[in-house]
């Protein structure tokens, strides 16, 4: 996984998600997937800094 992303359901893409160093910007594109799209960032992010706690 690079530094920016994008979270798709059924191939389509329904945010966007950019790394720059320790912070994470998240465009949200469709909004009946908020929910779903933050939950999935918050669990990537909480990977990403207990990784860095190893």
């Amino acid at each position: 996984m690079g530094s920016d992303f994008e979270i798709q359901k059924d191939q389509e893409t329904i945010a966007r998600v950019e790394n720059k160093k320790d912070s994470f910007f998240i465009e949200i594109i469709k909004e009946n997937y908020e929910t779903l799209s933050l939950s999935i960032l918050f669990g990537i992010i909480w990977v990403f800094y207990y990784e860095r706690l190893l």
